[in-house]
């Protein structure tokens, strides 16, 4: 199966994060419908999770999934950053925290990662192939970098020489808590700061 995600260009991050969301949940039905014993319930929960994502706002879907996907302790502060297990493809902290990160969709009651990462077959090999398992992280990793840039963007990023040095700020407060100076360099991203005008 192979699907391609929706180019930079000029479509605003919420429009491609939306389509690949899309693109994952259609790999998930696929990765669902090879397991040996097919959850019924997971596939409902999945064609929800795709009815769901047509009808939904795209800027709502992607601020969960930053919101959900950086645990905070009891005063908000973020403890720990989902992104960087994504990065490294921790598939066992994945499994165990997707619920987390999907907590708007229905694909969160029930275990679709953990069947998909860990049913094995009869010689106790993975029944999903790495090559699918890889889609799956090849959609995730994109679905991240999306969601540093839709940040980045709705800060409103800007330069301005200060006493000769160019100094890079944010013109408005938006997911002030999330680093994106740390997820820059992790993802390896050069994030645009344009002259103020």
């Amino acid at each position: 199966m192979s699907l391609s995600l929706i180019p930079a260009s000029n479509v605003p991050e919420e429009d491609r994060f939306h389509k690949n969301l899309a693109i994952l949940i259609q790999i998930m039905k696929t990765c669902m419908n090879m397991l040996p014993n097919v959850n019924s319930q997971a596939l409902n929960m999945l064609n929800l999770a795709e009815t769901m994502l047509s009808a939904a706002n795209k800027g709502t879907i992607i601020q969960g999934f930053i919101t959900n996907s950086h645990k905070k302790d009891s005063t908000g502060k973020i403890v720990e950053m989902l992104w960087d297990h994504i990065k490294s493809h921790d598939e066992v902290f994945f499994i165990d925290n997707a619920h987390s990160i999907f907590a708007g969709l229905p694909v969160n009651q029930v275990n679709i990662f953990r069947d998909i990462f860990l049913t094995k077959n009869s010689q106790g090999e993975p029944v999903i192939s790495k090559s699918l398992r890889d889609q799956i992280w090849g959609i995730l990793e994109p679905m991240v970098k999306i969601a540093i840039k839709y940040i980045h963007r709705d800060r409103q990023p800007y330069s301005v020489e200060v006493k000769g040095t160019l100094v890079r700020r944010y013109h408005a407060a938006f997911f002030d808590d999330i680093n994106l100076v740390h997820h820059a360099a992790v993802w390896k991203m050069d994030l645009p700061f344009p002259p103020r005008p």
